[in-house]
């Protein structure tokens, strides 16, 4: 029995990230306003079954943001939500010639489409490109090679484009040896660090294991292509419970936070882009204090405190090293949980007693399209929460001054504003600098500046140029306002000072010929 358990939690396991949706509309009322930090995945398999994400009111979740596990031209956005983009990789191996290739989907024209219907969207590249044999599996050169071509194919046609890496099933220490060997690829195919505007995470709590030498209780999400490796994170099928540990959970983020620190990619954001509880809530283990009912391991109670304790650690998980500086440092800065609709998946033939494997954690069903205990759970939790702006100056610099003339000196000076409230709406607000404190008459610098910007570290430079400066010790400042009837949580940070001294005019020497 043990082992038609682990089989049938591995089979099931492996389909999860694997979905489609069409996009027809359809309105809801009195939806809360959507919180950017929020969001979901939407996801099916089965045949009959409705997979478009407007045809759940998942507007009444508060939600900001979703993704669908594809790239679409024309995406579903109720409540005028972000929509993010997904390349599907897949790998080809030719056993001739013991070579790998890979392809791509959308790809030609049809990506093009997409890039040109999406401006300025994040992309992921990838899904569970570490899944062995499932989802998106490539071994860590192929996938450095299909990261540099769809890195440069999207940039080129978008540069405002922000392309995330990664993906993986969970940073586990051996699912971080894996995102090394494709580092260490890319180095050595592109001669250059591997460019990255962003790190997408799963963060599942599985087994890892090579279930190919490993004969019993071997579930979960194998060992990555590309690593020889027995084990990794062992779960036993006595130990269930750690499939939703918050100290695991949180144990994951912090990992690879310092993994990326260590790589020279700290500061930049993260999205953890698919996590929840994904073993039923049939699942049992024996009860001392009554034989004749065991413990239920992920009944709907035990789900949602997993659901709200991850909330509660993301909202606030920060660190002044290794933290988004554009999101007040914080380790997370969108998360989505899984999923819209994921419930059942019929195996065929059907190992009695389980007729059917039900995923856990689903917020909607399928069936009736209303909204389960875990979806109350989760519009309950973003409902209680209020609308924050936090726009603040990230940085301040004056780039290399020229001595123009004798007496004169130019330069330029440049700013990062960034929000770290939790709106989905841009929120407006007027960027001034000034040389000198201008609450005691500093004099400004150029014009009031207009920009717009909404949360979860939404940022962008500001930048003006400075003409005439004296050789002498200057104190420059930069302000952020933002529009009147922003009521913002943190109104002490909207300004920023920095000292600068000019280059000394200018030395002509005389040109000696021969």
């Amino acid at each position: 029995m043990e082992k038609r358990r682990a089989l049938l939690i591995a089979v099931c396991l492996a389909f999860v990230g694997l979905g489609w949706l069409y996009t027809p509309k359809v309105a809801w009322a009195d939806d809360p306003a959507p919180l950017c930090r929020f969001g979901v995945n939407i996801n099916t398999i089965h045949p009959g079954e409705v997979s478009e994400i407007s045809s759940y009111n998942t507007a009444s979740l508060g939600i900001g943001w979703y993704i669908n596990y594809h790239a679409d031209a024309t995406p579903s956005r109720p409540n005028n939500i972000d929509y993010t983009p997904m390349v599907r990789l897949a790998e080809q191996y030719d056993e001739s010639s013991n070579t790998y290739s890979y392809t791509y989907a959308p790809k030609g024209q049809a990506l093009q489409d997409v890039i040109d219907a999406n401006p300025g969207a994040d992309w992921f590249i990838g899904n569970e490109p570490d899944r062995l044999y499932y989802q998106d599996s490539m071994v860590p050169e192929m996938y450095a090679a299909a990261y540099h071509e769809l890195y440069h194919l999207i940039k080129a046609a978008d540069p405002k484009a922000r392309i995330f890496a990664g993906s993986i099933v969970q940073p586990t220490d051996i699912r971080l040896q894996y995102v090394d060997l494709i580092l260490q690829s890319y180095q050595a195919q592109f001669g250059e660090q591997m460019p990255v505007d962003g790190w997408s995470i799963h963060n599942f709590i599985l087994n890892e294991q090579d279930c190919s030498r490993v004969t019993d209780g071997c579930w979960g999400a194998d060992i990555p292509p590309g690593v020889d490796a027995l084990s990794g994170l062992v779960i036993g099928l006595n130990e269930l419970e750690k499939h939703r540990d918050l100290e695991l959970f949180k144990q994951q983020i912090q990992r690879f936070r310092v993994w990326m620190s260590e790589r020279g990619y700290t500061g930049l954001p993260v999205y953890l882009s698919e996590y929840g509880v994904l073993l039923p809530d049939w699942y049992t283990k024996p009860n001392p204090d009554d034989p004749d009912n065991p413990i239920r391991l992920f009944p709907p109670q035990k789900v949602n405190e997993f659901m709200n304790d991850t909330f509660d650690y993301m909202l606030n998980a920060a660190d002044p090293v290794l933290g988004d500086p554009t999101d007040d440092y914080r380790l997370i800065q969108r998360f989505s949980w899984y999923s819209v609709n994921e419930m059942t998946y019929t195996l065929q033939p059907s190992p009695a007693p389980y007729p059917e494997y039900q995923y856990n954690g689903y917020l909607f069903n399928p069936t009736n399209f209303e909204r389960s205990v875990m979806g109350d759970n989760y519009a309950d939790y973003v409902s209680a929460l209020p609308e924050t702006v936090d726009l603040y100056p990230v940085s301040l610099d004056v780039l290399p001054a020229v001595a123009a003339a004798s007496t004169e000196v130019t330069a330029v000076v440049r700013t990062r504003i960034a929000n770290s409230g939790n709106t989905l709406a841009s929120q407006t607000a007027t960027v001034r600098f000034f040389e000198g404190d201008p609450e005691q008459g500093g004099q400004q610098i150029g014009d009031d500046q207009t920009i717009t910007l909404s949360g979860c570290g939404d940022n962008v430079s500001v930048e003006v140029s400075w003409n005439n400066i004296s050789a002498d010790l200057h104190e420059i400042f930069v302000t952020v306002t933002p529009a009147d009837g922003i009521v913002e949580t943190n109104g002490a940070n909207n300004a920023r000072s920095q000292t600068f001294t000019p280059p000394k005019a200018l030395n002509y020497l005389p040109i000696a010929k021969k």
